[in-house]
């Protein structure tokens, strides 16, 4: 009964040490989250861009597309976690891993990786305003408009009024949230290698 008991310690001693959970520290999990919601938010911006948009360009008439939009649009303002969490998120979480970062400047770590983290924080910053400014401003002129009542001449203008800014600002945030990410995952890369 003794021998059964010591196997089964010696058993349960060797499966811990091999199970051990790596630890992270604040900078390294606030780093990670800053990647997933950063990058989550990228992709959302670049299928719109690179799917979405030209799909709709290509195959619906003035009328469609702006109603079509501006369904989507609907869809996020009535559920604005669906936004909220990879945009605010990656704003408040990039902010608190410059932060932590910089921190470990104080403590003597000066490296790339800092300059990485204000870069991917002015970047997102900038991308977080862009948002704002144009591409929520131009959603919310859509979202006001009569599209019912108005003639394909008004649709027309209302469309080119529409289409060509928003998607040159959507672009723009592809852009900035790209090089953001890409940064983020070179401090990641600097972290993991040079500590």
């Amino acid at each position: 009964m003794n021998l059964n008991s010591d196997l089964n310690t010696n058993y349960i001693q060797e499966a811990q040490t091999k199970l051990v959970m790596p630890s992270f520290s604040a900078f390294e999990a606030t780093l990670l989250g800053s990647i997933l919601l950063s990058c989550t938010w990228f992709g959302m911006m670049y299928f719109t861009a690179v799917v979405m948009m030209p799909g709709f360009a290509a195959v619906l008439s003035d009328k469609e597309f702006l109603v079509s939009f501006k369904a989507i649009d609907n869809i996020f303002q009535q559920m604005p976690f669906l936004v909220a969490l990879p945009c605010m998120g990656s704003l408040l979480i990039v902010t608190t891993a410059t932060f932590l970062g910089n921190k470990e400047r104080k403590k003597g770590n000066v490296s790339v990786r800092l300059n990485l983290l204000y870069a991917a924080l002015a970047l997102y910053i900038s991308g977080f305003i862009t948002t704002g400014v144009f591409n929520i401003t131009l959603n919310n002129q859509l979202q006001s408009m009569d599209l019912e009542n108005m003639s394909d001449d008004e649709l027309y203008d209302e469309r080119l009024a529409f289409e060509a800014p928003w998607n040159f600002w959507n672009v723009y945030r592809v852009v900035t949230e790209l090089i953001t990410c890409s940064c983020l995952i070179l401090v990641l890369f600097f972290y993991e290698r040079y500590g």
